[in-house]
C-alpha cells in the first residue's frame, strides 16, 4: 500500500512539474534540467509501478507522468530516441514476474481503459 501511494505522488508530480501548463507559470516554472532529472530512467521505473494494479485511475495517472516526461525529452535534444528506449528498457511487475512496458501499454490500450488515449499517444 505504501508503495503504491508513494508511486502515487511521483506520477502526480511528475505530470504537474512537467506538464504543458508551465507556460503560465513564468518564471516560477521549473527548469529543463530539473524537469529533466524527474523523468530520469531510474524515477520512471519506480513510477509505473502502478500500472500493475487493477484499477483504472492509477493507470491514469501512471500514463500522465510517462506523457509528461516524454514531452520533457521531446523538447530536449533526445526525444524520439528517449521514447523507444524507455519502452524497451522498463518493466513492469505482474504476477511475480516483469512484463515490458510496451507489452503493458499495448494491453490496455486495447481493452479500452480510461487511459487507452494516453496508451496511444506513448506507443505512436
Amino acid at each position: 500500500f505504501c508503495r503504491a501511494e508513494l508511486c502515487r505522488f511521483l506520477c502526480l508530480t511528475i505530470a504537474q512539474v512537467c506538464g504543458d501548463y508551465r507556460s503560465e507559470l513564468g518564471a516560477m516554472a521549473p527548469t529543463a534540467a530539473l524537469q529533466r532529472g524527474m523523468t530520469g530512467q531510474a524515477t520512471l521505473q519506480f513510477a509505473v509501478f502502478l500500472l500493475a494494479s487493477r484499477h483504472a485511475p492509477l493507470h491514469a495517472e501512471a500514463c500522465a507522468a510517462l506523457v509528461a516526461a516524454r514531452r520533457v525529452h521531446e523538447r530536449s535534444a533526445c526525444g524520439g530516441e528517449w521514447g523507444e528506449a524507455v519502452l524497451a528498457s522498463l518493466t513492469v511487475p505482474a504476477g511475480g514476474t516483469e512484463r515490458p512496458l510496451r507489452q503493458v501499454l499495448e494491453g490496455l490500450a486495447a481493452d479500452g481503459s480510461p487511459s487507452s488515449e494516453a496508451c496511444g499517444q506513448l506507443l505512436a
